[in-house]
């Protein structure tokens, strides 16, 4: 939410620049329709002018303006402490691929086409003020985090409680996670059930599943390196752009198609060293195949009524390590009464008493074995883990989808 000098909390406020008033008149009204608060630029010293009085919280910048251009001033936003923080999404006619990588490269967040669609332009204001709030949520827990973590070292004899409201912080954020996750699909052709149990150091775990048209219905889950606020954020990050389908001329109904463009959105050279395995499918429902494609992924389990199982992998590596990526998928008939399991290594990556590793294969052995026993599987195969591993929690995040086709 915006926030004016006295701190007073108002709806989110769009700042629209523009030189073309007519432009700004067709921006304006669809942005207030959709219940945003709007302001209006013409100019680079107009829009310093408001953002030294409010704070937007997203800005559409057109390009081609007069005196100072969008680029420049996007730049020059981006270096104020003030105003840095501020998404903005360039709104253009210039389409070359030199004017968008110049978009990216002075600070925006995002880059549409003129003419646009309007219910594309809403999505991606929807999705990048929804992750400036939750940049805004996580960067206050962890700011919280350290002046308690500063307080603890000034006051040893208090560390006892302060460990504690840290916990309660950590658990905060994870319960955040938690909140975006979908809920399960208890009835129609497609049902799911899945268990998120956070570790206690808050890992890179997402996941979703959501329907692209009448016929199609995307599946997914991710797994961000290294554990904290970071990895939280970033895994937060990634599974907005797959829920609200934000990269540019991207079919989703391709898995390979959409892992080479989240390959090259989300370089780990420009966040943080951070790098991701993801398996992404799309189970079409009239034809009843899953095409899908896993970048340094475990194989998911397919398992038919009949006990017959598939491990669906394709020899892709990990998304964000290098600029190219190898775009492998595959395809698989799916028969009616399959169960798919989904997860992240967490739930096999785990270190026995007796120093041997509860491995990939004892997982799938595990699931087979629970697979269609009660409608509780999963949950029996979270407390079989743990008694195997003589644990009573684990390391990682333990995340586990199941998808039936019916």
């Amino acid at each position: 939410m915006a926030k004016d000098k006295e701190n007073t909390v108002v709806k989110p406020l769009v700042l629209i620049v523009d030189d073309i008033v007519r432009n700004l008149q067709v921006l304006g009204q669809l942005l207030y329709s959709e219940g945003y608060d709007v302001a209006m630029a013409e100019n680079a010293g107009e829009v310093l002018k408001i953002t030294s009085q409010v704070v937007p919280d997203l800005i559409l910048l057109d390009v081609s303006m007069p005196g100072i251009s969008g680029f420049e001033l996007s730049r020059i936003l981006k270096s104020e402490k003030s105003t840095r923080d501020i998404p903005v999404i360039f709104v253009t006619a210039r389409a070359e691929d030199n004017d968008i990588l110049a978009g990216f490269e002075s600070g925006g967040v995002d880059y549409i086409t003129k003419p646009f669609n309007h219910k594309e332009l809403i999505a991606r204001v929807k999705t990048h003020i929804e992750l400036k709030a939750a940049r805004e949520l996580i960067q206050r827990h962890a700011s919280e985090i350290d002046e308690k973590n500063r307080k603890l070292i000034e006051l040893n004899q208090s560390k006892d409680r302060y460990l504690q409201i840290i916990n309660n912080e950590l658990s905060s954020a994870a319960d955040y996670v938690l909140s975006l996750l979908p809920r399960p699909l208890n009835s129609g052709l497609i049902r799911t059930d899945w268990r998120f149990i956070p570790s206690s150091q808050l890992g890179g775990d997402s996941f979703g599943y959501h329907w692209i048209d009448d016929s199609n219905f995307a599946i997914y889950l991710l797994d961000v390196c290294g554990h904290g606020v970071g990895p939280a954020l970033h895994s937060v990050s990634i599974q907005s752009v797959l829920r609200f389908e934000t990269l540019q001329n991207i079919d989703f109904t391709r898995p390979e198609q959409v892992l080479d463009a989240l390959n090259s959105r989300f370089q780990m050279a420009f966040h943080k060293e951070m790098y991701f395995s993801i398996w992404y499918g799309v189970y079409n429902n009239s034809t009843r195949i899953l095409k899908y494609s896993g970048a340094g992924h475990p194989p998911p389990l397919l398992i038919d009524i009949e006990g017959n199982k598939a491990k669906l992998s394709t020899p892709n590596y990990a998304v964000g390590i290098f600029p190219t990526f190898p775009k492998n998928g595959s395809s698989v008939s799916i028969e009616p009464q399959s169960g798919l399991y989904i997860f992240s290594d967490g739930a096999y990556d785990i270190r026995k008493p007796d120093n041997t590793m509860h491995s990939l294969d004892d997982l799938y052995e595990m699931i087979y074995s629970y697979a269609f026993s009660s409608g509780q599987e999963i949950d029996s195969i979270y407390e079989d883990i743990l008694e195997r591993c003589g644990r009573k929690s684990l390391d990682d995040d333990f995340s586990l989808l199941k998808v039936e086709f019916h």
